[in-house]
């Protein structure tokens, strides 16, 4: 519609407004081209094209803001009283010359200054830019969902750095998603409120909703909101533009060198997904092209010096006492020596307390990574799992790795391992196959058909995995009735989840004090304990417990906050490392022989066929036997820095850290840090730990990539 004046022919020229169409009052040619003004209306111009053009795409702009918030929040994460900055005022006084270990607020605000440049300024920009290009249909619903996306992406970073203490890669998130698919309503209590909000509010933002309110708020007069919207768009737009670029330039005026803690959290979160490693390695890629260029054997003579290893000797007081002997590896889940001490008092559990009579018992005993897939690597392969995101199974499924199964079914040994249900987020079949294990065994749901479909149907899960592990149980003591009444030699492993956080107790998947951790827990090893009992009479029944191993170990400890209130993130830990062991070993020793030096699983399957009499396939083992006085000179590793951030090694009577995020080494004469009492950054010995992690790091990966090319699977 257009508004003109005509007068009237009466006399006194009565003038009247009157509106017509173009066509009506022939004047189609008075309306404005695209780029002019509209007409005047209430007395405000309505804006060109290009101005609209603008606002739209400022207005798309702004849906970055959500992901930079949660950016912001992550840096907080990392800083977070009690934890990033208190370590960085150590850090500061060594690059500022700082006469104090205080930190300003000034010198505090500057950690943001890339956060508040990247997501405040760049990235707002560079959506603006290309919003004026795109059609405004699409470039509101591509700015929107790349926003949501991101700022999903970063979340979940922050719930892994509040829980672990590290950023996690796309691949350690597809197994994480897996695993908790597996059982839904178990793994509920890992999720967080956060995310809830953080969906909410992007759900509020997209363009569906918010067109939706505009259209509502606009009513009929559609043309004076426009002005008025273009009005808003112009003052504050302004406003935030000039208080992003003002906050951003006070974050970046103190005089303040580089650290780690001044990169964008961003940046690094979202970094992470592709595995790219820590950003400041220093020389791990100078050993990674070294180690790369040396063959096996090149790499086990480098293994030697590195770690110190013992000379391989047979011991005559243990060399074959144990020759013809079966093997049972009973493997707990999630059990560090604090819910199980098998130094300690064992009479809640009379079945361990019965073995230990007769057994190898480590006093320090650890695993090398705090995931069940590289652990059982470690336990059954004598070899160190690669720190990086990928193991060797999922890397190279294709390889036959020589070692005690193979070496174990070239003498005639029927090997199996049990489990209560297939889930292969880690390539689980895949590595049991690469070690030579001929058979994995998992119990047919017929078996318990009524109890999975309820937990199928988010109900009695906790029964289920009871009944899934008896069922496993049930499977195995079939095959050793079997196996014993042919005469035939096994080596069996039996691997229960009932110990899997959450536990499948009343309460086990809630919020759990430290009194209630330890005491659920004490509730599920009796459970295993009495299963243990069920094994060792059956072998009673047929005389051939006298003839038996029986070991007895923790996979790993507590890795998140959620599994325990107690857990500290971003650190290597006993409560992480330090698992229970013990080796039955009738008729080798009388009684309970302690070994007292630290201990790993890398030294389990050496120790089996030394008992075993067994020489061969041994040429890749890293481990020695236990009772190998050279281990106590030996540096034994911890990985754990795709888990928890933080990769170690025990030499001397010392434990040492370095800490990938923070870029700090420790050192203690216990495995447990404080975060907040670093070495000096720049020391001698804190360049030596890095340098030690980063060497035996680069060693195994290179290791795994010729194993994987030299030993193929036929």
């Amino acid at each position: 519609m257009i508004y003109h004046k005509h007068e009237s022919g009466t006399e006194g020229g009565i003038q009247l407004d009157t509106c017509e169409t173009p066509g009506e009052s022939g004047k189609a040619g008075d309306l404005p081209d695209a780029g002019e003004l509209a007409s005047w209306r209430g007395g405000l111009p309505r804006a060109p094209n290009a101005w609209a053009n603008a606002m739209g795409a400022a207005g798309d702009a702004c849906h970055w803001f959500i992901p930079a918030l949660v950016a912001l929040y992550a840096k907080y994460v990392i800083l977070i009283p009690g934890r990033g900055l208190e370590i960085a005022q150590r850090a500061m006084p060594q690059t500022l010359a700082l006469g104090g270990s205080e930190i300003d607020r000034w010198h505090a605000f500057s950690f943001f200054r890339m956060d508040l440049l990247v997501g405040c300024i760049l990235v707002p920009a560079a959506y603006f830019l290309v919003a004026l290009f795109l059609p405004r249909k699409w470039s509101s619903r591509i700015s929107w969902s790349s926003s949501a996306i991101l700022a999903l992406m970063i979340y979940i970073q922050i719930q892994a750095m509040e829980t672990t203490g590290s950023y996690i890669s796309l691949h350690t998130l597809r197994v994480a998603v897996s695993w908790g698919l597996h059982e839904p309503l178990a793994n509920t209590s890992f999720l967080s409120w956060g995310i809830v909000v953080v969906v909410c509010v992007l759900a509020a933002s997209s363009p569906l909703i918010t067109g939706a309110l505009k259209k509502r708020v606009q009513g009929k007069d559609a043309a004076s909101f426009s002005d008025r919207a273009a009005l808003l768009w112009k003052r504050s737009g302004l406003a935030i533009a000039f208080g992003a670029f003002a906050v951003t330039a006070l974050a970046w005026a103190p005089a303040s060198p580089a650290i780690v803690f001044h990169r964008s959290a961003m940046i690094v979160a979202l970094r992470a997904y592709l595995d790219a490693g820590p950003v400041e390695a220093g020389k791990a890629g100078e050993f990674a092209r070294e180690m790369s260029a040396l063959t096996i054997p090149q790499l086990e003579e480098r293994y030697r010096e590195l770690v110190h290893a013992p000379l391989s000797a047979r011991d005559a007081n243990y060399w074959a006492k144990a020759h013809g002997y079966n093997v049972i590896f009973f493997i707990l889940e999630t059990t560090p020596t604090r819910f199980l001490s098998v130094t300690g008092d064992l009479d809640a559990f009379p079945n361990l307390r019965q073995l230990r009579e007769e057994s190898f018992v480590p006093t320090q005993h650890y695993t090398t990574f705090p995931v069940t897939h590289r652990a059982l690597y470690s336990l059954f392969g004598s070899l160190y799992p690669s720190p990086g995101d990928l193991s060797l199974p999922e890397k190279h499924a294709k390889v036959a790795l020589p070692g005690m199964f193979r070496a174990l079914a070239a003498k005639g040994y029927q090997t199996a391992a049990y489990m209560p249900f297939r889930w292969n987020g880690e390539y689980d079949d895949q590595m049991f196959e690469m070690l030579g294990v001929n058979r994995l065994i998992y119990p047919d749901a017929a078996i318990f058909s009524n109890v999975v479909e309820a937990s199928n149907a988010g109900k009695n899960w906790r029964e289920a995995r009871f009944e899934r592990d008896r069922s496993a149980l049930a499977l195995m003591e079939k095959d050793l009735t079997d196996w014993l009444s042919h005469g035939t030699n096994f080596a069996a492993v039996f691997l229960p989840q009932v110990g899997h956080v959450p536990l499948p107790l009343p309460d086990g998947d809630a919020p759990r004090s430290e009194s209630q951790v330890l005491s659920q827990e004490k509730t599920i090893l009796q459970t295993e304990d009495a299963w243990l009992g069920d094994l060792v009479q059956l072998l009673k029944s047929r005389h051939e417990l006298a003839h038996t191993l029986i070991i007895v170990t923790g996979d790993h400890g507590i890795r998140v906050a959620n599994e325990d209130p107690v857990f500290t993130p971003g650190l290597i830990d006993d409560y992480s490392f330090q698992v229970p062991f013990l080796l039955y070993a009738p008729g080798v020793v009388g009684q309970t022989k302690w070994i007292p030096w630290v201990t790993s699983h890398i030294d389990v399957p050496p120790t089996v066929l030394d008992l075993l009499g067994i020489d061969g396939e041994r040429e890749l083992m890293e481990g020695a036997p236990l009772w190998t006085p050279g281990i106590a000179g030996r540096s034994t590793y911890f990985f754990a820095s795709r888990m928890l951030g933080a990769d170690g090694y025990h030499r001397d009577a010392k434990f040492f850290m370095w800490n990938e995020l923070s870029g700090f080494a420790y050192s203690n004469p216990n495995l447990h840090f404080n975060l907040l009492d670093p070495l000096p950054q720049y020391s001698g010995r804190a360049s030596n730990i890095v340098e030690s992690v980063s060497q035996m790091s680069s060693l195994q990966q290179a290791l795994e990539d010729k194993l994987a090319a030299s030993y193929p699977a036929h």
